[in-house]
């Protein structure tokens, strides 16, 4: 019979696929966990997880007993949280993934306004652009409606793209985009649209992007959260517009868990706040 622990690093070997990321999921680290793995397979007989090109893979043979420990995990995070709840002198801890420019440009600064951090709550924040999938987190912010799994979505708001260049940028200047992965983007399509031209620079982050734009003096497209706080760039006359709409998915077993929902309704003020 195996103990709880075994079924926690397994759940957590299933979820996010590397050892080194159960490792500090867990506080261990990667030898601990894989000497657990292999006494776990020891123990039914059988490999319980495979080594793939990209990771760690669950043995099919796993994937209901798995079910039935992610679900009993994650209700009791849901009791946990609850307990913490209704006591003053405890705090819920929600981790929220989200693009980078929703952290930066819309819910730190939320930090600051009416909306307030949620009560006794402690978040924490991972970088998720356009990843599916909840992964580590409780809460993840991602560009669509998610179409499937046992999701809890809720529209949170939306960015406004456009294309901006530098004030002194020269015509036929060339413009510059995120990786080629998210070229099927909207926020991106309108570069292609418009230009019509390869991007001269590929670039991993929208910050990063935006300060392309200022030091090479060039184009792009660039959500007006961000692009508002570099005085050098303008919008480009007649730009096209795409509406990025964020929506916020949680698991459906978190249904009844009050830290998710207070922080969920922090973050749809944080976006109410923008305009």
């Amino acid at each position: 019979m195996n103990s709880w622990d075994d079924y926690r690093y397994m759940i957590h070997l299933h979820r996010h696929r590397t050892m080194s990321a159960v490792a500090r999921v867990l506080g261990s680290n990667v030898a601990t966990v894989s000497r657990r793995i292999e006494k776990i397979s020891e123990a039914y007989g059988f490999p319980v997880f495979f080594k793939r090109a990209d990771g760690w893979e669950a043995n099919p043979d796993m994937l209901p007993l798995l079910g039935i420990v992610d679900e009993f995990e994650r209700k009791l995070h849901v009791e946990s949280n609850n307990l913490r709840a209704g006591r003053s002198d405890q705090v819920a801890r929600i981790t929220i993934g989200c693009p980078d420019v929703v952290t930066s440009h819309v819910l730190l600064p939320g930090l600051r306004g009416d909306g307030g951090l949620p009560a006794r709550t402690e978040l924490n924040f991972l970088s998720r652009a356009f990843e599916t999938g909840l992964g580590p987190c409780d809460i993840v912010l991602s560009y669509g409606r998610p179409e499937q799994g046992r999701l809890i979505a809720r529209r949170a708001g939306h960015l406004t793209y456009r294309l901006y260049r530098h004030r002194e940028a020269a015509p036929g200047s060339g413009w510059v985009a995120l990786e080629p992965a998210v070229d099927g983007f909207g926020g991106i399509q309108i570069g292609w649209t418009h230009f019509g031209v390869p991007p001269v620079m590929r670039l991993p982050k929208l910050e990063h992007a935006a300060d392309a734009m200022v030091k090479l003096r060039q184009s792009g497209p660039l959500p007006d959260v961000l692009a508002s706080t570099r005085p050098d760039l303008e919008p480009i006359p007649h730009s096209p517009v795409y509406q990025a709409d964020l929506w916020l998915k949680f698991h459906e077993s978190r249904r009844g868990d009050l830290a998710i929902h207070r922080a969920a309704d922090w973050i749809v003020g944080c976006f109410r706040a923008l305009s």
